[in-house]
């Protein structure tokens, strides 16, 4: 039966493989999200002692931050999304639907945090649960240490769009405002048009290119730590890479990427500070 597993994790590198959700087997660990020794977000099929098996997303986990990171198993793919992205799509030998995601946290059964049985829709975990830290080898240990939370199991494969406002109610996002302020905020078309002043007659004017790009400039008042956590978020992202960002006014949820080669500002505010910074929508 395919299968999409949402949570939202919080924790700290610990030098060994932090297992999220996997199916752990008598001979060998089908780990559907993993956070490898380095920081990287991926997943493990079918190995026991066998590190290179590891598939990364290339995303980083940035430590002491919640994401929220999903994965989803139809046939032989797997897709892991983090922040509500997808952020790799994998092709494995096995069959995944064989082997369902059943248990959320760390591989040893006495730190085992969740173990989803039954077919029913979705299985939640609440309130937040503290995890172990590992201190041995991570086939036998490994701990994702930190805190896992709400966590969902659907049995079907959700859309990328679905899985990204999933990821928009996490904890995630609501350490930071809802809505941006109403000053400075702007969202139109740039310029698209080149003009040409000519020694006689009209300008010459053309387009730029087929359409125009839209740009979203908006600011938002923050204390320090939510400013701490926007900073986190764009490092996370590479300051490049896309995400998902439902609009004030329209509330339509848009694949945006923070502008190239401008990182957000924070002029200070009164008892915290006024992030600046603009998005692209992307095609």
């Amino acid at each position: 039966m395919p299968q999409t597993i949402t949570l939202a994790y919080n924790g700290a590198a610990n030098g060994h493989y932090r297992v999220l959700a996997s199916f752990p087997t008598l001979f060998s660990e089908r780990c559907h999200l993993v956070i490898n020794p380095s920081g990287y977000l991926g997943a493990i099929i079918d190995s026991t002692m066998a590190p290179a098996s590891f598939l990364s997303t290339g995303f980083f986990v940035v430590d002491n931050t919640w994401l929220a990171v999903a994965a989803t198993l139809s046939g032989t793919t797997l897709g892991i999304f983090a922040g509500g992205t997808r952020r790799g799509t994998f092709a494995v030998a096995s069959n995944l639907e064989a082997y369902p995601v059943t248990r959320i946290g760390n591989l040893v059964a006495n730190r085992l945090i969740l173990a989803l049985t039954g077919l029913a829709p979705s299985a939640t975990l609440a309130p937040s649960t503290g995890l172990a830290p590992a201190d041995n080898a991570w086939e036998t240990n490994a701990a994702a240490n930190g805190t896992i939370d709400e966590v969902q199991r659907y049995n079907v494969v959700l859309g990328d769009s679905e899985i990204a406002r999933i990821a928009q109610t996490s904890t995630l996002y609501k350490a930071l405002p809802e809505f941006p302020l109403s000053d400075g905020y702007d969202d139109s078309l740039r310029d698209n048009i080149i003009r040409s002043d000519m020694a006689t007659g009209p300008a010459k004017i053309r387009l730029r290119s087929t359409s125009a790009p839209r740009l979203i400039n908006v600011q938002y008042h923050l204390d320090t730590a939510q400013k701490q956590i926007l900073e986190q978020f764009y490092l996370s992202l590479g300051g490049v890479n896309p995400f998902y960002w439902t609009t004030p006014d329209t509330g339509e949820t848009l694949t945006v990427r923070f502008k190239q080669g401008q990182r957000p500002q924070y002029p200070i505010e009164g008892l915290g500070s006024r992030a600046m910074f603009s998005l692209e929508v992307v095609p």
